[in-house]
């Protein structure tokens, strides 16, 4: 083999080396900038919302989509898993773990523990918006750094979380577990009422360097949403299904969706 040809080898190998670490999800990670479209729930799966199931966050994976939505809460042993509302399975109130893994959600669909499904998304280069309806929120933030710190792939993946916190409280407190790359600031507990409130939100999370806020679809207002542009913050809602909404939230300037079926053109 002559040097040239030999050189021509090498290069076409490490070509084929950097695409196969990229597609492993192990190299260069998504912007968090570009990010519009947010699968709510592990997105929808045969016409069901709210199931974060397995099949739906395994769906959610084979559409490469750019980020996925997950509810964490704690069975009444306190195992972390994914869940809405206890309703959604069937159940009154926090079930046993062995209680959860045994139902069924929606008669069909395999219910999902936190690192169950941290385990299928670490691989991945999509984006995971933690949401969850504990109290405790640190709690939730500390089990599920502990579980990616414990798991392959886990710890590269860290940086792939995008926090949803409720009040400037919550920001501070799981702030001090880790200082996530990207933030997202939800207003829906917080009850805002006066555009000035949301003024406020908007100064706040310009000074604290969180990039997106989710308004609630009754709530977004041109006149509101401009105390966040105007401070380069972007701007979501949930959860957006249908096509007439799809197109007046679009209109209005609103960045990033929460759907469970997808874009409606």
């Amino acid at each position: 083999m002559n040097i040239k040809h030999f050189s021509s080898c090498i290069t076409v190998g490490i070509l084929i080396c950097i695409s196969v670490f990229s597609m492993s999800g192990c190299g260069k990670r998504a912007d968090w900038e570009k990010v519009t479209i947010i699968n709510h729930a592990c997105g929808g799966i045969d016409g069901n919302s709210y199931t974060n199931s397995t099949e739906a966050l395994d769906n959610s994976i084979k559409s490469n989509c750019e980020s996925v939505e997950i509810d964490f809460r704690y069975t009444s042993d306190g195992t972390l898993i994914c869940a809405h509302d206890w309703e959604d399975i069937g159940f009154e109130s926090a079930p046993t773990l062995e209680e959860f893994k045994s139902a069924k959600i929606c008669d069909s669909y395999t219910p999902l523990t936190a690192e169950e499904a941290l385990k299928m998304l670490a691989p991945t280069n999509i984006f995971l918006i933690l949401d969850t309806k504990e109290e405790d929120v640190v709690s939730v933030y500390k089990e599920i750094d502990n579980i990616l710190s414990s798991i392959k792939g886990g710890k590269s993946y860290k940086e792939m979380l995008v926090p949803q916190v409720y009040s400037e409280e919550d920001f501070m407190a799981v702030k001090e577990i880790y200082d996530y790359d990207n933030w997202i600031f939800t207003v829906y507990k917080l009850n805002l009422k006066k555009d000035s409130q949301f003024k406020e939100i908007a100064d706040f999370c310009k000074e604290n360097g969180i990039t997106v806020v989710t308004i609630p679809k009754k709530k977004v207002t041109a006149e509101r949403l401009k105390y966040f542009t105007d401070l380069n913050i972007r701007t979501a809602t949930h959860t957006v299904n249908s096509k007439k909404d799809w197109a007046k939230f679009d209109e209005l300037g609103v960045n990033l969706f929460y759907t469970d079926f997808g874009r409606k053109e």
